[in-house]
């Protein structure tokens, strides 16, 4: 099992990565946002795309883990917390891949992702 996407070693995707760009291209592009939250990229691949909930879940985590096109985080909606998901790139931020590996550094350095050095 993989422990970054929770999928099994070797199991087929659902989306190839091309698929996976054109959906999120057409996405953004849509609602001409730079973070989309969950009840909105629901909508709109329900409607527009035809995916069910469980093909959502999966074009989602593959778009993170697998293709490492989008980032996943949560941000409030009202008074509860939603899930979000952008592209790095759109927000002026380094790209999924190299966030990773910023990271990878840091670890391997046993500093952790937020530390500061003074």
């Amino acid at each position: 099992m993989d422990k970054k996407s929770g999928k099994k070693k070797g199991a087929k995707l659902r989306f190839s990565k091309e698929e996976a760009i054109k959906l999120f291209n057409d996405l953004f592009e849509f609602h001409g946002k730079g973070v989309i939250l969950e009840p909105i990229f629901r909508e709109y691949f329900r409607k527009f795309k035809n995916l069910t909930d469980e093909e959502i879940d999966d074009l989602i985590f593959e778009g993170r883990y697998d293709h490492k096109i989008i980032m996943i985080g949560a941000q409030m909606m009202g008074n509860k917390v939603v899930l979000a998901i952008w592209r790095p790139e759109d927000l002026g931020e380094p790209s999924v891949e190299e966030q990773e590996k910023i990271d990878e550094f840091l670890r391997r350095r046993r500093k952790g992702v937020f530390a500061v050095e003074l």
